[in-house]
This record gives C-alpha cells, structure tokens and sequence, in this order.
C-alpha cells in the first residue's frame, strides 16, 4: 500500500473537505486550540485492505471562532528528553463553529520510544460552505458491557457521495480511548444509519464526518 493509501486510511486525509479561502483569511489568535489533554499515542496497524504498522497520534482541535474552519495540523513524535523522533503527516478537516474533530497524524515507522508529541496549527481557513453531509439523530447508549454511539449520515446533495464516517470513544476524564472509521457510499440525497461500538472503558462518544468526495 502506498503511503497516500494509508494515509487516507487512517487520518481520512483523502477525502477532499469543504474548499478553504486564501491564506490570508485565518482564525483569530486563541480561537483553534489543540486540546492536547485528548491526546493518545498508539501503535499498530493503518490502513484498509493492506496493512502495515506505525505509530500515530490521536488529537481534538476545538474551533472556538464564530465561522467554520478548513484546519490543519502537523507535528512530530518526541521521546522522554522532548526530542523530536518522527515527524507526523499533516492532517486537515473542516470544523464546524463551536465544535470540535479528531484529527489523526501518522509517524513514518513503529517508534516505541515515543512518549509525547509536539503539535501545531498549519492553517486554519474560513470554509467557503458548509459540509454536504450531515450528522442526524445521534446518540451514544450503554449495551451490555460497552457504549455504542448511532445515528444517521444525510447527503445533502443532488450528487452520489462517498465519505468517512469517524466515531471518536473517550474515557470517564476525557481521553481519547479510541476513533474507528468507515467508508460509505450515498446516492443523491440518501439518509444512512451507522453505528460504532466502543472499547469497555469507554464513557463518552460522538460521531462526525470525517471527510468527502463527490
């Protein structure tokens, strides 16, 4: 698998968000914020149909501006003396006002010395329109001894769509425990119900698209 695979695999960097603006057009200082309280560091497996090992860093970015967002962030992988070890592939979505997505960055190897990351806002755009596809009816609910997280995808447009659906699982102190994705296909217009189950340590949950094509 190429490395752009399995890159598209695991941060849905492939599929395109909603168009940016210029550079010139970016958030106010303060107003996209890396919650690095969120963030964790694994190893194993990425991609779809092939595999291979790496490790990779799992991380919410908040946009607290008072318009959606196209951004990006990049960074590195650090070892217990803060020095840096791998650098990490650029990951970009769109974020809505006032919330908040999982962004995913690879490391080029499996690198168990790893212990932190330093990260940092590449851009962080006006979105030129809304994302096409929507988040409906969701919902996260205790079944037997794990949560699971519903609800339904809408394309909104008179076009097929094919997207990344993301499911972000956090522990009881907010800590991202896990974050699986599926790829799913749309008819024009069409409403399809999804559903993930968590890890069993899992409190909370939410859904979001994590990119598009169309």
């Amino acid at each position: 698998m190429s490395r752009g695979l399995v890159l598209l695999a695991i941060a849905c960097v492939g599929c395109a968000p909603s168009r940016a603006t210029g550079p010139s057009d970016q958030a106010p200082p303060g107003s996209v914020v890396i919650k690095k309280e969120t963030m964790a560091i694994r190893q194993g497996p990425i991609g779809v149909r092939e595999t291979q090992d790496a490790t990779y860093v799992l991380v919410d970015v908040e946009n607290k501006s008072d318009v959606d967002r196209i951004i990006a962030i990049e960074g590195a992988l650090t070892d217990a003396e803060g020095r840096d070890i791998s650098p990490l592939s650029l990951d970009e979505m769109h974020v809505p006002t006032g919330e908040k997505r999982t962004f995913a960055l690879v490391g080029n190897q499996v690198l168990p010395q790893a212990v932190d990351a330093r990260l940092n806002i590449r851009r962080a755009a006006r979105a030129e329109h809304p994302p096409p596809l929507r988040v409906t009816e969701q919902r996260a609910e205790q079944d037997e001894d794990h949560l699971a997280v519903t609800g339904r995808i809408r394309n909104t447009l008179e076009r097929p769509a094919l997207a990344t659906i993301v499911a972000t699982f956090y522990d009881k102190d907010g800590k991202i425990l896990a974050r699986p994705f599926r790829f799913l296909e749309f008819a024009p217009e069409q409403s399809r119900p999804i559903r993930f189950d968590g890890p069993r340590k899992a409190a909370l949950a939410r859904l979001f698209v994590g990119g598009e094509a169309y």
